[in-house]
């Protein structure tokens, strides 16, 4: 039987992760919003192609550390 804390090492790295990609993308919507608020737009609007590449890249490989960790803890049990 799995106790409360009986994680895998890549289960916990994978929301580790997870929870410093959110607070990313909670402080590029904040910088974003700043940016508006303060008539910097024209520094902000150049950036958004390269943000929101960067953004889908670690989007996709968290999505793929995510499914990883979870069909290795599904074979642990």
């Amino acid at each position: 039987m799995m106790q409360a804390n009986d994680y895998s090492w890549l289960f916990k790295l994978t929301c580790r992760v997870l929870k410093y990609f959110l607070l990313f993308l909670v402080g590029i919507a904040a910088a974003y919003l700043l940016a508006a608020v303060f008539g910097a737009l024209h520094l902000a609007l150049p950036m958004l192609p390269f943000i929101g590449d960067l953004v889908l890249r670690l989007a996709l490989s968290i999505l793929g550390l995510m499914a990883t960790a979870v069909i290795f803890e599904s074979l642990r049990y």
